[in-house]
């Protein structure tokens, strides 16, 4: 008997430059430590790399998650279906975006996608995180 994530990864076929593990523990990927297993978990070695995976995905209909840091993010137990992207730091793709955007000309809709995803994954990992530095614990958890 496979696993859900032995099964995706055959409907996705073969996928180059990428970390990939399946059935991985979320819980090494979060600042809690929390978090049951996601069916694939990767990592991109480039734009590229991720470019693919995200057209395989959604041609076979598998569900996407993206991922930063860490923080900020609760899995539950009972862990994440389909493929988890862990983009890491926003930081690494920086000259990776310049370098694909002065590439592309004109943008096509999966450039314009691509960069948009990593700008809301940048923002969603950094600015809750500063917030949540000034929040006073009581006050947070006080009902209105």
């Amino acid at each position: 008997m496979s696993s859900p994530g032995e099964d995706l990864l055959e409907k996705l076929g073969g996928v180059e430059r990428l970390e990939l593990r399946l059935d991985e523990p979320m819980a090494k990927h979060t600042t809690l430590r929390i978090g049951g297993p996601a069916d694939i978990w990767v990592r991109p070695a480039d734009l590229d790399a991720l470019a693919t995976l995200l057209r395989r995905c959604h041609a076979c209909e598998i569900p996407v998650h993206f991922v930063g840091g860490g923080t900020n993010l609760l899995v539950r137990d009972g862990g994440l279906r389909g493929v988890v992207i862990n983009l890491g730091s926003a930081a690494a793709f920086t000259g990776a975006i310049g370098a694909s955007i002065e590439a592309t000309q004109p943008w096509g809709a999966l450039t314009l996608l691509l960069v948009l995803t990593l700008g809301v994954a940048a923002l969603a990992s950094l600015l809750p995180a500063r917030r949540a530095g000034r929040l006073e614990p009581v006050a947070a958890l006080r009902f209105d």
